[in-house]
C-alpha cells in the first residue's frame, strides 16, 4: 500500500495519457474490434390517372425505415481504447401529388404539386467507456474511471411544400422555363443523458448514477429520477425558384441561361453541454447561375459542351 501511494500520481498520469490519446493511436491495436451494421426497408405506391388527353394526375406515397449500429473508438491509446456504442433508427413517410399537362396546343407544359414529409429519427449513443486489451486491460471499467455516459436523442421533422413549374415555347426556337416552390419545415429535438456506473458496461437504467443531459432544467444536483430531456423547436419557411431560357440556334446547337435558388432547413445541435440549452443553427440557401452551349458535330458523331457555372452559398454550416 505504501509503495502504491508513492507511485499513485505517476500511475494516474499514465492512465490519463492513455485515456486522452487520439483515436488514431487506439487504432494501432491489431485487435481493435470495429463493427457496423445497417438494415433498410421501404416501399412506394404510384398511382396515375389521365384526367384528359392533356392532363394527368399522379400520387406518390412512400415509406422507409432503417436502423444502423456500430462500435467506434473515440480515443485512448493502444491499451486503453475507449468505445462508444451507437445505434439509430429512423422512419419516414412521404406523400406527393402532381398535376402534369400541356396547353395552348402543346406550347405550354406545366407541373403543379404538393409534398408532405414526416420523419422520426432516434439516436442512442451508449457506453462511452469500455475495456482495454491484453495484456493490461486499461479500460475505463477496470480502472473505475468516471465519465462514461449514455445519451438518447429524438428528432421529429415535418415538411410541407407546394410548387409549380411551366415551360412556354415563345417561338419555335426559344422557350422559357420558370418555377416557384414554397416550403415550410419544422423540427422538434429532444435529448437526455445519464452518467453511468464505471464498474458496469451496459445501458440499463439501474446503472445510471447522475443526470448529465442538456437542458437548463437540470443541474449537477438533479437526480436521475428527476432528469428532464433538453428540448428545442425550430421552424423555417422559404420561397425557392428557377428561371431560364433555351435557344435552339440550329437543330444541332442549343444555347441556354438559367438561375435557381435552393434551400436547406436548419435545426438544433443535440450534442450540447450538460445542463446547457440546445443550440439552434439556421437555414442554408444557395443561388445558382449557369450559361452554356451544347452542340452536335460531324452529323452527330461528336458532341461539344461549354458552360459557366457559379453558386452563391449563404449561411453554410
Amino acid at each position: 500500500a505504501t509503495l502504491y501511494r508513492n507511485i499513485e500520481p505517476q500511475v494516474q498520469q499514465a492512465v490519463q495519457d492513455q485515456l486522452n490519446a487520439p483515436r488514431s493511436r487506439a487504432a494501432q491495436n491489431p485487435l481493435y474490434p470495429l463493427s457496423n451494421f445497417a438494415n433498410l426497408a421501404g416501399g412506394d405506391l404510384t398511382v396515375t390517372v389521365d384526367l384528359t388527353d392533356d392532363i394527368q394526375f399522379k400520387s406518390i406515397t412512400a415509406y422507409v425505415e432503417g436502423e444502423r449500429g456500430g462500435r467506434f473508438n473515440v480515443g485512448g491509446g493502444p491499451f486503453a481504447i475507449i468505445f462508444t456504442n451507437q445505434f439509430g433508427r429512423n422512419e419516414q413517410w412521404t406523400q406527393e401529388i402532381q398535376l402534369n399537362g400541356t396547353a395552348l396546343d402543346g406550347a405550354l407544359q406545366f407541373a403543379l404539386g404538393g409534398f408532405y414529409l414526416n420523419s422520426t429519427i432516434n439516436d442512442d449513443r451508449q457506453t462511452s467507456s469500455e475495456d482495454g486489451f491484453a495484456p493490461f486491460f486499461l479500460g475505463a471499467r477496470g480502472l473505475r474511471v468516471q465519465g462514461g455516459s449514455d445519451q438518447f436523442n429524438t428528432n421529429d421533422v415535418t415538411s410541407i411544400a407546394f410548387y409549380g413549374q411551366t415551360t412556354y415555347d415563345i417561338t419555335d426556337s426559344i422557350s422559357f422555363t420558370g418555377g416557384l416552390r414554397f416550403t415550410d419545415e419544422s423540427s422538434v429535438v429532444e435529448t437526455i443523458g445519464f452518467g453511468i456506473n464505471p464498474t458496469v458496461i451496459g445501458g440499463t437504467s439501474a446503472n445510471y448514477v447522475s443526470c448529465q443531459g442538456p437542458g437548463p432544467e437540470n443541474t449537477s444536483a438533479t437526480t436521475v429520477a428527476n432528469c428532464r430531456p433538453g428540448q428545442n423547436s425550430t421552424s423555417f419557411s422559404n420561397w425557392s425558384y428557377t428561371a431560364g431560357f433555351d435557344w435552339d440556334i440550329t437543330q444541332d446547337i442549343l444555347a441556354y441561361v438559367k438561375t435557381s435558388r435552393g434551400f436547406r432547413a436548419g435545426g438544433a445541435n443535440v450534442f450540447g453541454g450538460a445542463f446547457l440549452p440546445l443550440t439552434s443553427f439556421g437555414a442554408e440557401t444557395n443561388t445558382d447561375y449557369e450559361v452554356g452551349i451544347k452542340a452536335l458535330l460531324l452529323d452527330g458523331r461528336a458532341g461539344a459542351n461549354l458552360s459557366y457555372y457559379h453558386t452563391d452559398y449563404d449561411d453554410i454550416i
